[in-house]
């Protein structure tokens, strides 16, 4: 089981808030909570719970993050798994 580190981006403060919350009611850790990019859009970066590295289980968690994206209207913008 390993954490995955995440990113969203949003165009206002009130829904990368929304998405915070939302994403510390699930206790993943929330890094940089909030940062503006050149381009005007807000950066939410983080790190997960511990997950399962299984095929159906990454395909699922990638899956809800991009359907919390969508319910806040921010952009899942990737994740990556580190072995720390």
């Amino acid at each position: 089981m390993l954490k995955i580190d995440y990113s969203f981006c949003t165009d206002t403060i009130e829904k990368a808030q929304e998405l915070i919350t939302a994403l510390q009611h699930l206790d993943y850790s929330i890094e940089n909570k909030i940062t503006d990019s050149k381009k005007g859009l807000l950066i939410i970066k983080g790190r997960s719970t511990s997950v399962k590295m299984m095929h159906e289980v990454l395909r699922k968690w990638a899956t809800d993050m991009c359907d919390l994206g969508y319910k806040y209207d921010c952009d899942f913008n990737g994740w990556e798994i580190k072995n720390i």
